[in-house]
């Protein structure tokens, strides 16, 4: 089963040129150990779109410093996260990270934008 996802990751990461977590981490940025995608929110909901076009079950994560130095305490949490489709940064103090790190993500893509967008989107 998970060769089976890690196999559907990837084929959707280079299919899509998205920053999806298995496959394309190029498009990701490493902060405490997370891939964090390195995307726009317009991008995030192509990825997104991309990811139910494609069928089968997936998920997406948001994470701020909090979560991320809870994942790093608990393997749980950190499983969860390196497992997610697609993990954005929900906290401007995780984008700092990344300029910090020399690799700056594109923006903050909270959670919550993301679900309201999604939400309209939906309703058309």
């Amino acid at each position: 089963m998970k060769k089976e996802a890690e196999e559907r990751r990837t084929r959707g990461a280079e299919e899509n040129n998205f920053a999806l977590r298995r496959g394309s981490e190029q498009n990701a940025v490493i902060i405490a150990g997370i891939p964090v995608s390195n995307l726009r929110e317009a991008e995030a909901i192509e990825a997104i779109e991309a990811l139910i076009a494609e069928g089968g079950p997936h998920y997406g994560a948001v994470v701020n410093a909090a979560k991320l130095v809870a994942a790093n305490r608990d393997d749980s949490l950190k499983s969860v996260l390196l497992d997610a489709d697609l993990v954005t940064a929900d906290g401007m103090s995780v984008v700092w990270a990344s300029r910090v790190l020399g690799r700056a993500l594109k923006e903050r893509v909270a959670g919550i934008d993301l679900f309201e967008r999604l939400v309209e989107r939906a309703s058309i």
